[in-house]
């Protein structure tokens, strides 16, 4: 279970902290914090800001987290992100990154452009991350995933919005742990296009 608490939003600034007792997600079952190596007392603590300048729209907002980890380094995460909205056109990005997860470590970033007019909107997003490979942190082996994102939107009435995107995805990993592929440099690499369309419907 987790606890977070919001305080009211003033003058565009909104703060945001919360607290678990541990990892534990959709189960009753009991945590041993006694256990070598075991997260406990995880808190995050949160910032944003929202706010208009004429016809200029600024959002930003920010991350930090830490947990126990019991014989053994703490576990942190932070992250950051901006968006600029002006005229129907919204610049934006973020960054993330985790430490001391002992085979979860990584980073990621991403930057897009969006643009609205009417009833139609256009956007394009570029995604990094790379990531400790947990099937051989052993090795010191990095996996990284690019996507490149490319998405359109129109209203079709009141509360639906039919929408359409194309992703090119790339995925490598330094150590190769695939059926058959043994500890093959680059066995895992895979690449390629992904097409999908949608519906949303407000009531």
């Amino acid at each position: 279970a987790r606890i977070t608490y919001f305080t009211p939003r003033f003058a565009g600034f909104q703060l945001g902290a919360s607290y678990a007792r541990d990892p534990r997600q959709d189960s009753n079952a009991q945590v041993n914090q006694n256990i070598p190596g075991q997260i406990k007392d995880i808190f995050d603590i949160g910032a944003n800001y929202v706010n208009s300048f004429g016809g200029f729209d600024v959002a930003v907002s920010g991350r930090w987290g830490m947990a126990s980890r019991n014989g053994g380094d703490d576990p942190e995460i932070w992250g950051a992100g901006v968006n600029l909205g002006y005229a129907g056109f919204t610049i934006g990005g973020s960054f993330a990154e985790q430490n001391a997860t002992i085979n979860d470590d990584g980073r990621s970033f991403d930057a897009g452009i969006s643009y609205e007019t009417g009833p139609w909107g256009f956007s394009f997003t570029y995604f990094d991350g790379e990531n400790v490979d947990d099937e051989n942190d052993l090795l010191g082996a990095d996996e990284k995933l690019q996507q490149y994102l490319l998405g359109a939107s129109s209203a079709l009435a009141t509360g639906v919005k039919l929408s359409a995107f194309g992703a090119y995805v790339d995925f490598d990993e330094d150590i190769g742990d695939g059926a058959g592929g043994g500890l093959n440099p680059g066995g895992d690499d895979v690449d390629g296009w992904i097409i999908g369309t949608g519906i949303k419907v407000n009531f």
